[in-house]
């Protein structure tokens, strides 16, 4: 008989902003239109109050194109990368890695990743709060002033 155990729900979405997430599940993957080898992630994001927030994918993808994002990914989960000398990263090299990264809303409704931040980045995750955009200087007649 199948049965599962219940879970406290979590949002899908969270706002605009900067968060820790937590990798916590990660498999080899080929793309059936390329060809090309990749990592698919499932990444926890941890909300201010220590919850659990939703569950983001993202990829890592191992092409010429894509070298310097997955590089970023990488050393933004701690992995040591040398420039110039071939790497080879395994799912469980990535699976329980933490990371600062700042996250955004699609226009589909999903959650992306936008951002993989510096692991160094000593700033606690937060969320984003609107902000007003910056005053503009206007001329004599009440026109903006392009600068």
């Amino acid at each position: 008989m199948p049965s599962y155990t219940p879970q406290k729900t979590t949002p899908y979405t969270v706002p605009n902003g900067k968060y820790k997430i937590d990798v916590v599940f990660a498999e080899n993957k080929t793309s059936p239109k390329s060809g090309n080898e990749y990592i698919r992630m499932k990444c926890r994001v941890k909300l201010e109050d220590g919850e659990d927030g939703p569950v983001i994918s993202d990829n890592l993808m191992f092409t010429e194109k894509s070298a310097d994002y997955t590089t970023e990914k990488l050393q933004s989960m701690g992995i040591a990368v040398v420039f110039g000398e071939p790497f080879a990263v395994e799912p469980e090299d990535v699976v329980g890695k933490e990371a600062n990264v700042t996250l955004y809303l699609d226009d589909e409704g999903y959650m992306k990743i936008k951002k993989w931040h510096d692991p160094k980045d000593s700033a606690n995750p937060t969320t984003s709060k609107p902000t007003k955009p910056a005053s503009r200087q206007k001329d004599a007649e009440g026109d903006d002033i392009p600068f």
